[in-house]
């Protein structure tokens, strides 16, 4: 692949890189050191262009670096850093985004304008999270001001091992803290701080869901409609979400590029219909851009969603002025702008997911074009979605696997009836909607986008219930994720220009990644915790001993099996356990008062453990041990969120059993 066709794809690439260093609060010095230096060893006569050029990538490296600083919204977080927690009664903002009410809790984003001091009113910036457990006001909406009379607290982590983060999950749109809030110790002014447009957006939204209900959709397909067509996928329930995240179809139930190419086609459609003279063309077009973007509006924003219609805006915007445009020069571009307007979306899922399937599927343009061509127009469509499916999975194949820790075998076939039946869906939406606005009776259409649904989730079953349809439970850790990325796009690169450069890097890899494995095993083998879990409920009615890749779990007998399998299979990949034994002990309601003493009756572990009882006195949360080997009752203050986890990488005798 010849990068001088792609000047884009040689400025993000850098400028990605100053923006990860500047998120870590890395060093860019060995970086520039590396581009540098790296001329000197060509020849002579290309020295000094490989030089320009390497100090252009250090500049876009610093770019990057700076961009992230100027726009980064954990800056704002330093109001905290300033004042101590206890010392802030109260705060002052605007509702930056539409609040979020679900079944259990509701949570809104505020933005910060002020704080209480006591008793006086400091001006400040920065974003908190609202949590209530009961229904937000109908008064709070998108812009609203109001005032909070109440302390912050830090966001909390996961509770054990493994488990889903809320801290890391707002810490990537830099939130750091939050506060509990209802309707006595919050005050909603009649002030609108927002922006008009954002709005009248959410409004018409809430008017096109209205509409959905009018039309009859029972709770199930009203909230997979208003997944599929408004992005909003909060009242969908966990069995069907697992059931589309266990096929490999997930991507359907959010707004994505995928939905942004089915709305252009159905607007191209109409406008030829409409305007068919080629003098139109740019008004064509004009209104084209115009009406994705305001589809973008009215689903939130998303970055799959910007990244679909910053692609089509350029695409419309070359086509106008008469420019052949590369469709991988577009997606570097649409990638530089939004990293410009907002850098943060470097780290958000869904933008890394976008952004890797497309260029997946670009990548593998010249085989789609090469072994597709077939007399059958069906045969065809399947060849070419197989292809780009494969394409799109293997490249976004890393993140799915270090976020969501599973992988679908059956993606393909899953695909290719999920999405003609997904497409079929919003076609028949796009068309029901205005019949119900205007009271034409469309019971009909009510009837067949129901039984299309359904139609689909009994496929979905089918393949979900094949053997071995999906392996979970998958650990990868952040070298094998960067080994994985770079091997992935050494292939894509070989298969795309069919150069065998890209092969001698693949097999260089494949010897690195050996080696660190080697590397890795023999550290994992000198491992040695001590984990103390915590339940829904804030008790620690469980435990696990580990020393290198074995382990010994206990559980209290009052803990369901769902939450001691989760735990078990959480802390086996985050500490790649191959081997665990799982016990049940006798231990109170209220606390694990007899947790320790029903340990050491059973496996003699106080004398494996005997030589770090100093280390565990005073901080194992549940229970203090002293030397007689006796419980006492601890304080209040003990118990925590989060599990307790003691490192006892330096105990002199084992804590495992190995028989």
């Amino acid at each position: 692949m010849n990068l001088n066709l792609y000047p884009f794809a040689r400025i993000v690439l850098p400028f990605s890189l100053g923006i990860y260093l500047a998120h870590e609060q890395l060093s860019a010095f060995p970086f520039l050191l590396l581009f540098l230096f790296a001329p000197l060893l060509s020849e002579f006569h290309h020295r000094r262009s490989a030089l320009l050029l390497n100090t252009l990538l250090c500049g876009f490296i610093y770019c990057g670096m700076l961009c992230y600083q100027t726009n980064n919204p954990m800056a704002g977080q330093k109001l905290f850093s300033q004042y101590q927690l206890n010392s802030i009664h109260g705060f002052k903002g605007i509702v930056t985004d539409e609040p979020k009410i679900g079944s259990s809790s509701s949570k809104a984003i505020l933005e910060i304008t002020a704080v209480k001091l006591n008793s006086r009113w400091v001006s400040a910036n920065g974003y908190l999270l609202l949590v209530s457990k009961e229904k937000f006001p109908k008064k709070l909406q998108y812009g609203s001001q109001l005032f909070i009379c109440e302390r912050p607290c830090p966001i909390p982590d996961a509770r054990n091992p493994g488990e889903f983060s809320p801290k890391i999950h707002y810490q990537k749109k830099g939130i750091l803290f939050q506060t509990f809030v209802h309707e006595k110790n919050m005050q909603i002014t009649n002030k609108f701080e927002g922006h008009l447009l954002i709005a009248e957006s959410i409004q018409y939204r809430q008017k096109g869901i209205n509409l959905l209900k009018k039309a009859g959709y029972r709770t199930g397909e009203l909230a997979l409609l208003t997944a599929l067509v408004f992005g909003d996928d909060d009242h969908i329930e966990r069995e069907i979400s697992a059931l589309y995240a266990d096929t490999g179809v997930l991507h359907i139930l959010s707004v994505s590029g995928l939905h942004i190419g089915i709305v252009i086609l159905a607007l191209q459609a109409l406008l030829k219909l409409v305007l068919p003279s080629k003098s139109f063309d740019v008004l064509r077009g004009l209104l084209l851009v115009s009406a994705i973007w305001c589809y973008a509006l009215l689903t939130g924003m998303s970055s799959p969603v910007v990244r679909a219609c910053m692609m089509c805006t350029l695409f419309v915007a070359g086509g106008l002025m008469r420019r052949k445009s590369q469709a991988i020069n577009l997606l570097c571009a649409s990638a530089m702008v939004m990293l410009c307007v907002k850098p943060i979306w470097l780290f958000d899922v869904g933008f890394q997911l976008s952004f890797l399937a497309i260029t997946g599927i670009f990548l593998a343009q010249p085989w789609i074009e090469k072994y597709t061509e077939h007399p059958s127009r069906l045969l065809k469509l399947v060849m070419q979605t197989s292809i780009a499916s494969l394409a799109a999975t293997l490249l976004t194949l890393p993140v799915c696997l270090s976020e969501f820790h599973r992988f679908s075998w059956y993606f393909i076939p899953a695909n290719l009836l999920a999405i003609p039946l997904s497409t079929g869906i919003m076609y028949a939406i796009f068309l029901q909607l205005p019949l119900v606005m205007i009271g034409i009776p469309s019971a009909w259409m009510t009837m067949l986008i129901t039984f299309l649904i359904r139609l689909m989730e009994q496929v979905l079953r089918l393949i979900a219930g094949l053997p071995c349809a999906v392996s979970d439970n998958i650990g990868i850790s952040k070298p094998e994720i960067i080994l994985l990325v770079i091997a992935l796009i050494s292939l894509l690169t070989f298969l795309y220009g069919l150069n065998k450069k890209p092969l001698y890097a693949l097999l260089i890899l494949l010897l690195l990644h050996q080696t660190w494995l080697v590397y890795h095993d023999y550290c994992l083998q000198a491992q040695r915790f001590l984990i103390v879990f915590s339940n829904s409920r804030n008790r620690h009615n469980g435990a696990a001993f580990i020393e290198g890749r074995q382990a010994i779990f206990y559980f209290t007998r009052e803990e369901s099996e769902p939450y001691k399998k989760q735990c078990i299979q959480n802390t086996c990949r985050v500490y790649e356990i191959r081997k665990y034994r799982a016990k049940e002990i006798s231990g109170s309601k209220s606390s694990m008062i007899s947790f320790t003493p029903s340990i050491k009756r059973e496996d003699d572990l106080h004398k494996r453990v005997s030589s770090n009882v100093s280390a565990i006195q005073g901080k194992f949360l549940p229970v203090v041990m002293n030397k007689k080997g006796d419980t006492q009752k601890p304080k209040k203050a003990f118990f925590l969120r989060q599990a307790f986890i003691l490192n006892l990488n330096n105990a002199k005798n084992p804590i495992v059993s190995q028989r």
